[in-house]
């Protein structure tokens, strides 16, 4: 189901699988207020803002994430809490001016999104990728979290107003700079509070991938030598995963010949996919989606991981395989659809995407595949 949302949100609501809010406007969250998304479920800010009072709750689970994407969230409110078990925060930012408010995530993706933290912070079990995470002099807890070419930024302050940020079995991969310790502020009684224990970043001098970490900044916790593990932190032998996103062990900076000879060969194949969802799963009759994303991670010859994703929602493909029919890979049809093509039409059997394109026409083709996938009385199987 689609719906849209816009102003004053007085009275709590709960999004299920496949149900898409989009905000026509901004939005403000009553106090008391909980808004709930659902594995499946997303909501589209739309480039518009969320302001918090209530709480907003995404709840997902491990083989489909709770997704809220495309605009801004803050709280004036300290009793306004965005908490995300399996979430993915996709094109997000958290604004943290004149916000108060709780962050609460655990097994969630953050993924292209700027997050300022809120008064109390906490991150578990959680990959941030291509964001910024600007701590700023908040408190903070993050355990056994990666961050992926993401930077994260430490104000120091005042130890009477400053809070302290504690990472823990973290991992710290990027190509440039991972911690920035903000030096815009300065004084004797100015400090960063920040700790890092039993942690990874993929550099053999830490300092490398920190800003002036050791030299003209005061850092009351300091960041030394042995607050790195030479190992980053994994979740599987495959790597660090939370739910079916998997940060591959190349991607963690383990060199191929360093590893366990099973994970060693670790493949990741994306393809541009179109599948038939069946006729009472999204709608009452059979739905072609198109231009989705595939991912197959294989090590050796075993699938560890094999997702689609659908309005930034990753499923896990065992979970709905029953549901569709997997139509075209990368513009080519599947051997199963084409012994559809064979059964509906044998003087078609062997022929090609672009060719069927070129004799149905653009406009055409989609609803074509579905006469043919449906043609033996079944869209599926």
């Amino acid at each position: 189901m689609r719906y849209e949302l816009a102003g004053i949100i007085r009275d709590s609501q709960t999004w299920s699988s496949g149900d898409v809010v989009s905000l026509s406007g901004d939005v403000q969250i009553a106090e008391g207020v909980v808004l709930e998304v659902g594995a499946g479920a997303t909501l589209d800010l739309n480039g518009y803002s969320i302001l918090n009072f209530g709480t907003l709750q995404l709840s997902g689970n491990e083989t489909s994430f709770a997704t809220l994407t495309g605009g801004t969230y803050s709280t004036d409110s300290t009793q306004g809490v965005l908490n995300s078990d399996f979430g993915r925060l996709e094109q997000l930012y958290v604004n943290s001016f004149f916000s108060n408010g709780a962050l609460v995530l655990d097994n969630s993706l953050i993924l292209n999104s700027t997050i300022e933290a809120l008064s109390a912070n906490v991150v578990k079990n959680s990959i941030f990728s291509q964001s910024e995470f600007d701590l700023g002099i908040e408190s903070a807890t993050v355990y056994k979290s990666t961050f992926l070419e993401t930077t994260i930024e430490v104000l120091a302050w005042n130890t009477f107003f400053g809070g302290r940020a504690e990472f823990n079995e973290v991992n710290f991969v990027s190509e440039d700079q991972a911690i920035y310790l903000s030096p815009f502020f300065s004084g004797s009684d100015v400090m960063h509070h920040i700790e890092i224990i039993e942690s990874y970043i993929n550099a053999e001098d830490p300092d490398s991938k920190i800003y002036d970490a050791d030299d003209d900044l005061r850092i009351r916790l300091d960041i030394l030598d042995k607050s790195f593990s030479s190992t980053p932190i994994t979740t599987t032998e495959a790597g660090f995963q939370v739910g079916t996103y998997l940060i591959s062990l190349s991607e963690l900076g383990i060199a191929e010949n360093s590893v366990n000879p099973d994970t060693s060969d670790l493949i990741t194949d994306l393809y541009t996919t179109s599948v038939i969802i069946d006729s009472g799963v999204l709608a009452g009759y059979a739905v072609l989606l198109e231009d989705l994303t595939e991912k197959i991670v294989r090590t050796g010859d075993e699938i560890t991981s094999h997702t689609i994703s659908y309005l930034g929602v990753e499923y896990d493909y065992d979970q709905i395989d029953r549901l569709i029919m997997t139509v075209t890979r990368d513009d080519e049809f599947t051997a199963e659809y084409q012994q559809e093509i064979a059964d509906f039409a044998p003087q078609y059997a062997d022929i090609s995407f672009d060719e069927a394109v070129t004799l149905i026409g653009v406009n055409n083709i989609s609803s074509v595949m579905l006469q043919v996938a449906g043609a033996d009385g079944s869209y599926v199987g």
